[in-house]
């Protein structure tokens, strides 16, 4: 197995158990992530991962098989249903409008519903605080970092009150500084209850935020095991 073919699903334990995510019909497989067990896992070969991403978003449409979300099975039609559910995905390229503002990146289609421009950015002058980010509300999103653009979108997922988010190759194109942000980040959320799967084919980064492995071969289980014993060479 190369590092090119690994990714890592990433979910912090939560204390009321039952399951949040679980895909039946992946290549005749079962993928479920349960709120009691820390699970971690491995996934190889890119387009299963990808299947995981659509279907849980509604971008594609499946074959046959479910998708069961807080005990729920999922019968939603638009991504914009899934963000109701509280089910959001930050994909490697950004869901975002260079010509906007943060503010207005990070509630878009929902400025009437929240009373105006001057309760839209102080909302999402509040989401940045939370993650520790400073950026100016007011800033349009062309003139940002590519890590500022990702605290961006995570915002955009806080902003839907998500239990679930998928974050695709988050690392790719950031610095160590920048890494070492988004590792904050991501650890304040586990914190805060908010399950999140993490998609990287960089293997430190596995064993560096990761609880448990999964590994799958052609749509298979193929073991989990706790990352404590996974050999790191």
């Amino acid at each position: 197995m190369t590092a090119r073919q690994m990714a890592s699903i990433l979910m912090e334990p939560l204390p009321d158990g039952g399951k949040i995510v679980m895909i039946d019909g992946l290549m005749s497989s079962t993928c479920q992530i349960n709120r009691t067990a820390g699970f971690r896992g491995v996934m190889q070969n890119y387009p299963q991962y990808e299947i995981l991403e659509e279907q849980s978003a509604q971008w594609s449409t499946k074959d046959e098989g479910t998708i069961i979300f807080d005990g729920q099975e999922m019968k939603v039609k638009k991504p914009i249903e899934s963000l109701g559910l509280g089910l959001s995905i930050i994909y490697q390229e950004f869901n975002l409008v260079n010509q906007m503002t943060v503010g207005e990146n990070i509630f878009l289609g929902r400025f009437k519903a929240l009373g105006g421009m001057k309760k839209v950015h102080a909302q999402a002058r509040q989401l940045l605080d939370s993650i520790g980010s400073k950026i100016n509300t007011y800033t349009p999103v062309e003139d940002l970092s590519v890590s500022e653009k990702q605290m961006v979108e995570i915002c955009k997922a806080l902003s839907y009150d998500s239990k679930l988010i998928i974050m695709d190759e988050p690392s790719t194109t950031l610095t160590a500084e920048e890494m070492d942000c988004l590792t904050a980040i991501i650890r304040n959320l586990k914190a805060k209850g908010i399950t999140i799967i993490y998609i990287s084919h960089r293997l430190d980064e596995i064993f560096d935020l990761c609880d448990r492995v999964t590994v799958m071969r052609d749509g298979n289980v193929i073991s989990t095991k706790d990352i404590a014993d996974v050999p790191v060479h």
